[in-house]
Parts: C-alpha cells; structure tokens; sequence
C-alpha cells in the first residue's frame, strides 16, 4: 500500500494546514510524535500542538480517527 498527500481543501470546509496535512500523513505511515518531529525537524511540542489541532478540525479524539477522516475527506489517498 502506498500513501499519498494531497494538501487541499475538503469540500466539507475542513482546511488543514501544508504542516498539518504532512503530520496526519506521517501519523498514517506509523510514525510516533517523536519520528514525525525528527523527519521534519521541529521539536516534539510542535508535533503535539499539530495533532491536537487536527483532531479538533477534524472532530475526532483518536489518531485511527483522524486517519479514517483523513481518507474520508481526501486529504489521504492509498
């Protein structure tokens, strides 16, 4: 399975951000907080204040969730 990103605008309304879209791909591949802030070079902070703000954007509570809506709303594609 291979993933792919796309950094858009659902038509739900729901707008990431370019840095949230890449932390909920990497979120996707597997990775911990402390791996997604190693490959993009921010602190481990940084990384949990994205992941907070997506699951509020996307009305989730769990990272399975936000993945899930992530496929749903396109911004992850298989």
């Amino acid at each position: 399975m291979i993933l792919t990103q796309e950094a858009i605008s659902s038509p739900n309304n729901i707008s990431l951000s370019t840095r949230e879209t890449e932390v909920l791909f990497n979120m996707a591949k597997g990775m911990r907080n402390s791996e997604i802030a190693d490959y993009l070079n921010v602190s481990q902070n940084t990384i949990r204040v994205h992941r907070r703000n997506l699951y509020c954007k996307l009305n989730v509570k769990k990272t399975a969730g936000a993945i899930m809506k992530g496929f749903q709303l396109g911004y992850l594609k298989i």
